[in-house]
């Protein structure tokens, strides 16, 4: 990367993903227990990546400030297969892989979006300013910003626990 990395994450359990402000993703295969760059994705979108991710062994998805998440062959030639409009900037995503959606974070919302058509599905507000990482824990979505909060996964997201991060 030629500007600071946003993230890093693991893919098919060995080899690595990485993005950055430099608006590229860059696929890392594992050899010798060395990371060799194997695929560079130049321009991959126009703002700066926020997140990159493994959907499957035939997709990765990746989210940035240019409004989008976009879907990637997961394999040679890694080339995009969609492109998700969010309608604001993306900071975070996350694969709920036994339902095959994916969901996307961004100012005070969560859209929740099916992997199969690649059509938006839902949407609900958060309570939290620009929800910068999201995670899967025992059926509940815990979703992170300038507060936590934790969401029963069920299509219908009652709230369950807001914990404030903002203690003085």
């Amino acid at each position: 990367h030629t500007s600071p990395v946003e993230y890093i994450s693991q893919r098919n359990n060995e080899d690595l993903l990485s993005c950055s402000i430099d608006q590229s993703i860059k696929i890392w295969k594992k050899t010798d227990n060395i990371f060799i760059l194997e695929k560079s994705i130049d321009n991959a979108h126009t703002n700066m990546i926020h997140q990159v991710i493994e959907i499957d062994n035939k997709r990765i998805a990746s989210c940035s400030g240019d409004m989008t998440v976009k879907l990637w062959e997961g394999n040679e030639p890694y080339e995009l297969i969609t492109t998700l409009d969010h309608g604001t900037a993306v900071f975070t995503i996350l694969n709920i892989k036994q339902k095959d959606i994916l969901l996307s974070g961004s100012y005070y919302e969560v859209k929740e979006w099916d992997l199969n058509t690649y059509k938006w599905m839902y949407y609900f507000s958060v309570s939290c300013i620009n929800p910068n990482s999201m995670m899967e824990n025992n059926g509940k979505i815990v979703v992170a910003g300038r507060i936590i909060i934790v969401l029963n996964y069920s299509f219908s997201f009652p709230l369950i626990k807001k914990i404030d991060t903002n203690i003085s």
